[in-house]
């Protein structure tokens, strides 16, 4: 037993560091340089991603005065929502003078039906053929668009409705007529500046509104 145990103390000592098995462990510097390669790569793309485009620069006055509306959310709403008032202010006013006019003449009511009526269809026909892309569509700076409706630009609409009804209330009431030449003026601009219809847009469905209302109530005279 006692030559057995030396035995094993002599293996013991006999053994030797070059004998142990030895394990590879991973570079540490390549490690970190690796990590600091990946960091920068990451911090790289962070920035390329958070980088800020060049702010627009308008062309002109009329670019100038539409990017400070697009900019402004406030604002745009303001005029949004006051358009969309104008308009049914217009339709209100124009319904109550119908129904004054029925208790007394309600031909006469039909025929201002009629005489709005007619144009209305035909303008929307036309502009539809003509297709006409909104200001949105083309000018760069708007990103989110107004609207998602597309072409059927040119002439406006809304602006048409507010003129040829203010165009037929004018010989039985200046007042109102007047007042919804002034709204629709306004209704106008406020279109322009939210880039859903360019100058001539409004310009042209102000004009084909007047002229509408006039020959309608001339022909309602003649008849």
């Amino acid at each position: 037993m006692e030559e057995n145990k030396n035995l094993n103390i002599n293996a013991e000592e006999n053994f030797s560091e070059q004998d142990a098995p030895k394990t590879t462990l991973p570079d540490e510097e390549g490690i970190e340089e690796e990590g600091l390669a990946l960091d920068s790569s990451e911090i790289a793309t962070e920035e390329a991603e958070t980088e800020e485009k060049p702010e627009y620069v308008p062309k002109n006055k009329y670019e100038k005065a539409l990017y400070g509306v697009y900019r402004d959310e406030g604002l745009s709403e303001i005029l949004r929502v006051s358009s969309l008032a104008i308009v049914a202010v217009t339709v209100y006013a124009f319904f109550v003078h119908l129904l004054k006019i029925v208790e007394s003449a309600p031909l006469v009511a039909i025929e201002l039906l009629i005489i709005t009526g007619v144009p209305f269809v035909a303008l929307s026909v036309m502009r539809k053929m003509i297709n006409a892309p909104r200001p949105y569509e083309l000018l760069e700076f708007y990103e989110k668009k107004p609207r998602e409706k597309s072409g059927c630009s040119f002439p406006s609409r809304h602006v048409f409705s507010v003129f040829v009804i203010a165009t037929v209330i004018v010989p039985t009431n200046i007042a109102l007529g007047v007042g919804l030449f002034v709204l629709g003026s306004l209704l106008a601009a406020m279109r322009v500046l939210l880039g859903v219809h360019f100058i001539r847009d409004v310009v042209a469905g102000a004009l084909v509104g007047v002229v509408s209302g006039v020959v309608g109530i001339l022909t309602l005279f003649l008849i």
